[in-house]
């Protein structure tokens, strides 16, 4: 199996591109090294995802909905947050506290 996360974790095509930057996806980022072809996350061409409407649906209902009623704050640190790859790619356990955002 080979996975295409190998090469969103090289140098070669991200600044410092192992550590946690969630803000290099952004149209406003200021890395000096990124490449958006590297990768590319629902594959593509006739292999793509077939899932992948679903799933960009489902994330933005969630996080709306989180975003909207509560301010969310991380509480385990952003360095013990690792990936795991297995059928897809997730984050090992980490927490986070919801404030009640009124």
């Amino acid at each position: 199996m080979i996975h295409s996360r190998h090469a969103a974790i090289q140098d070669v095509y991200f600044t410092n591109a192992k550590e946690f930057y969630p803000e290099r996806w952004t149209k406003e980022s200021k890395s000096p090294m990124h490449s958006m072809d590297a990768y590319i996350t629902f594959g593509g061409g006739l292999r793509f995802c077939l899932g992948k409407n679903l799933a960009l649906l489902e994330m933005k209902l969630v996080l709306s909905m989180l975003f909207k009623n509560f301010d969310v704050e991380m509480v385990t640190r952003h360095d013990d947050v690792k990936e795991i790859m297995a059928f897809t790619m997730m984050a090992s356990d980490f927490k986070v506290r919801l404030k009640n955002g009124d």
